[in-house]
């Protein structure tokens, strides 16, 4: 069984972009308890210290989601993955804990992110899983804290439900991700196998087709050389069933993979024309466009096939057109 590493998935720029937008855009919630570092109430140590603060949480919260998106790729949904999920949700609750205890109560609108960074980071499982657990247990210290700091019951009430939603709402998708992975595989499985028996009956058919043939050439090929010194007529009629034997089989051949390579007429005209110069006659076919496909194709690709009966006085056969 194939081992796969994290260098396996390559983040490419679009590939980047796209998940790290998609992840900052939820921080735009964060303005409007931002705004209230910015009333006067603080000084200029204590707001720049805040905001340096804030911008280390949100790159964080980015951080522990590409991680978790990466894991998602590589992992099955019971098992961690990257340890450093576990250090930058570890940062993010610890931001979430001094920001409101030393500066601003209503920042306890972190825990959001927090619980909703524990519903991608950690392990999935029977419920209550270890990101279920750790959501309700974001919403637990949010409450705790917001009565602690005489938060407005209805500001923080308000905010419990999407703390606890943002967690179930990020595990339901990862599922969902989980399902659809399990859905690419099974189709890709599905073809593998198709591809794998149509190339059996196709190998089937082929053996049908040839193996008779084949065991008449070696026949006929054995009786001509044993002739060959004895009675030289019969050694050429031996010869001449063996080259008609060998024609049919090339054209049961031909007509069995007829499914899987379609010519075009261009391109089997031209090598009905190198095969008559070959065979000593000079062909007289129309030039047709390159390109596009042609049924009339086919008919220059199964042409009637000489045998011992069609051979001319002259000693060279002649195609019969049909």
């Amino acid at each position: 069984m194939t081992q796969h590493t994290y260098d396996d998935v390559p983040f490419g720029p679009a590939r980047g972009r796209a998940g790290w937008v998609f992840t900052a855009i939820w921080l735009v919630y964060l303005a409007d308890p931002l705004s209230r570092l910015f009333d006067g109430r603080h000084g200029a140590p204590v707001l720049a210290v805040s905001i340096v603060l804030v911008v280390f949480f949100s790159c964080a919260y980015v951080g522990a989601a590409l991680l978790a998106r990466r894991d998602a790729d590589l992992l099955p949904p019971y098992q961690l993955g990257d340890p450093r999920k576990l250090v930058l949700v570890g940062v993010m609750a610890a931001i979430a804990i001094a920001l409101p205890l030393a500066v601003e109560p209503y920042l306890v609108v972190l825990w959001i992110y927090v619980s909703s960074a524990c519903g991608a980071a950690l392990p999935l499982g029977r419920p209550p899983s270890w990101a279920m657990r750790a959501g309700l247990a974001c919403a637990a210290a949010m409450a705790v804290e917001s009565a602690a700091l005489d938060v407005d019951a209805g500001t923080w009430l308000a905010l419990l439900l999407p703390c606890v939603f943002s967690c179930l709402g990020v595990i339901g998708f990862r599922g969902m991700r989980g399902l659809i992975r399990q859905l690419r595989q099974a189709r890709a499985e599905v073809a593998r196998l198709a591809a794998g028996e149509e190339r059996l009956r196709m190998a089937r058919d082929l053996h049908d087709l040839a193996g008779h043939s084949l065991a008449t050439i070696t026949l006929k090929a054995e009786l001509a050389r044993k002739l060959l010194r004895v009675d030289l007529d019969r050694s050429e009629q031996q010869m001449l069933d063996l080259e008609y034997v060998s024609r049919e089989a090339l054209a049961d051949i031909r007509k069995a993979v007829s499914g899987y390579r379609r010519a075009t007429l261009a391109v089997e005209t031209a090598s009905a024309r190198t095969a008559l110069r070959a065979a000593g006659m000079e062909p007289d076919l129309d030039r047709t466009p390159a390109g596009g496909r042609d049924e009339r194709g086919a008919a220059l690709r199964r042409p009637h096939l000489p045998g011992p009966a069609d051979r001319r006085p002259g000693g060279r056969r002649a195609l019969a057109h049909p």
